[in-house]
């Protein structure tokens, strides 16, 4: 069962993405989702960063290309916070 932040993360996927929800999983990624491109990912990381509050840095964006290194990184970011 997802938690609070996995809904959180999920439901901005879906939004930046335009995607159905049961499209989105944990296997999604950059190598298997048509609009995320760099243009795609960027919105993403923006949408991201207004609805938890945090930034990311330059390595953290590098690094944010699947949901579950998303997921990761929200969740070390929002625990310390």
């Amino acid at each position: 069962m997802e938690n609070e932040l996995e809904k959180r993360i999920r439901g901005i996927i879906r939004e930046v993405f335009e995607i159905s929800e049961d499209e989105t999983n944990e296997e999604y990624s950059m190598d298997n989702v048509d609009l995320w491109d760099s243009m795609g990912h960027m919105k993403l990381l923006v949408a991201l960063e207004q609805d938890f509050g945090i930034k990311f840095d330059i390595d953290e964006l590098i690094e944010m290309v699947n949901y579950s290194k998303i997921k990761e990184i929200i969740e070390g970011k929002t625990k310390s916070t």
